[in-house]
């Protein structure tokens, strides 16, 4: 009895160590008036553009480009603009809640099947997968509300008994997939096994969800003339097709699950011995949907969030009362420890502050007009005028090059090559529009003297060289369309 309690102790305390931590980076980056991550801010555009009754949805242009995500995490946004404020806070906040209601869905699900003291060590195991993720559960992103809606779509669906259960989590499928498209292959498995199990509720499952879901589109994409579907369909699938990252067709599972290994192994085993076929169903969707979704070249750790949360359900689901033996406990121990991180990495600190506001000032000595290329935020933090994020340009330009993509890359290359902005702001890397800049403008210097900021999660892209018109254009060239440039691929 005294080793078991002990043991029991062993693995409570990482989780609630995970639980801690996870905390507090919350608290010390809810608030950081700067981005975290590189793309956070013109996730703060696109909410701050439904709050003043601006369409998402529009043809793509130097002024705004929106991101290939549906819109309900905008949406749910927006009352929190509304009452916050148009800052980080508000998009932040969502996600802080929706990881909250993650950790408590992982909780309620492997209650209900394996108790609490699995159940709370299932949390604990999400919990430790924030540094898995680079910190992103409480990032301006859509993601966390996205696994939320997964985790809820699992809570209903593994317990469902009756057809109004199974109405409820198509509905939920639905919103998922309107916060992020690869939720659709979160689908595939649990319709497989309703099919083999139980064909009048896989026929409730389907047609809620695909009626739910197509009367949202026809109605985004009749409002926005066809730009929805562009946006929302044809880009990822042709992104997919020039970004294909093969060299993560098994990295996925050697590098991005090697933290929950344990977790995930012993999950599928107990729940394959028990013919637990519901969980797997969904676990395997998604798993699936993260190994697809991190094929992509540009996808980013948080990719990997829907098999981090199969992992924890699985994890707390195999950890019932009976197969709480000392190995088992000791198993568990091992697997919680090996999730604690230490949260600096993550965390801003005065530095920061100190840096974003140097910027700041910075952006507002610089001639304007200022085009800053990948960080719009920045340009509002300093009362200029925001612009179209780069990346989202990058998606449209990449990806349909020979039409909209086209029209896009001539509209922007005129305005550098006329001189348009009294200033360019790039990060310092290859961006798609490098080749115009530097041969119509000259770089002037770096835009941070000191301190040098940093982003805490993502990839670390931060406003950093200055470009001014090349005196040359000013003197004679200022109008002139500039000629048109091969580009090979996106940074």
């Amino acid at each position: 009895m005294r080793t078991m309690r002990a043991l029991r102790c062993a693995c409570l305390a990482p989780a609630f160590a995970l639980f801690a931590l996870l905390a507090f980076c919350v608290a010390r980056r809810l608030t950081f008036p700067f981005e975290l991550e590189w793309m956070e801010g013109a996730t703060l555009m696109h909410v701050r553009r439904l709050a003043e009754g601006l369409p998402l949805y529009v043809r793509p242009s130097i002024d705004f480009v929106p991101f290939a995500y549906p819109p309900f995490y905008y949406y749910v946004c927006v009352p929190f603009v509304w009452l916050l404020g148009a800052d980080f806070r508000a998009v932040r906040i969502v996600s802080v809640l929706a990881t909250a209601a993650t950790l408590l869905l992982v909780w309620l699900t492997v209650r209900r099947d394996a108790g609490r003291f699995a159940a709370t060590l299932a949390a604990g195991v999400f919990a430790g997968c924030y540094a898995l993720s680079d910190a992103w559960l409480d990032l301006g992103r859509v993601d966390s509300l996205y696994i939320a809606l997964l985790a809820a779509v699992w809570f209903v669906a593994s317990g469902a008994q009756t057809s109004r259960r199974w109405v409820v989590a198509g509905l939920l499928m639905s919103l998922a997939f309107l916060t992020k498209q690869p939720a659709l292959l979160v689908l595939l498995p649990i319709g497989v096994y309703l099919l083999a199990t139980d064909r009048r509720n896989a026929l409730i499952f389907a047609i809620v969800t695909t009626a739910a879901s197509a009367a949202v589109f026809l109605l985004l994409n009749w409002s926005t003339s066809g730009w929805y579907a562009y946006y929302v369909f044809r880009i990822p699938r042709l992104r997919l097709v020039v970004s294909s990252g093969a060299d993560r067709l098994f990295s996925f599972w050697t590098s991005d699950l090697l933290l929950v290994a344990v977790a995930l192994l012993v999950g599928i085993y107990a729940s394959v011995r028990h013919r637990n076929w519901k969980h797997l169903a969904l676990a395997g969707g998604c798993i699936g949907t993260s190994w697809t979704a991190r094929m992509e070249a540009g996808a980013w750790n948080n990719a990997v969030l829907p098999a981090y949360l199969a992992a924890a359900m699985l994890f707390g689901l195999w950890l019932r009362p009976e197969r709480q033996t000392r190995l088992a406990l000791g198993i568990t121990a091992a697997q919680l420890a090996m999730l604690l991180y230490d949260p600096r990495p993550f965390v801003p600190g005065v530095t920061d502050r100190a840096a974003g506001q140097a910027i700041v000032g910075r952006l507002r000595a610089l001639p304007r007009p200022v085009l800053v290329v990948d960080h719009n935020s920045w340009s509002s933090s300093a009362g200029l005028p925001e612009h179209a994020h780069g990346w989202a340009m990058t998606d449209v330009l990449w990806a349909d090059q020979s039409s909209t993509g086209r029209l896009l890359q001539e509209e922007v290359s005129r305005a550098i090559g006329s001189h348009t902005f009294g200033s360019i702001v790039t990060d310092g890397g290859q961006s798609w529009f490098q080749g115009d800049i530097e041969k119509w403008y000259e770089k002037q210097g770096t835009l941070v003297r000191g301190p040098e900021y940093r982003m805490r999660s993502g990839a670390d892209h931060i406003p950093t060289l200055t470009f001014v018109p090349k005196r040359q254009g000013l003197n004679g060239l200022r109008g002139t369309a500039p000629e048109r440039q091969s580009r090979s691929a996106p940074r």
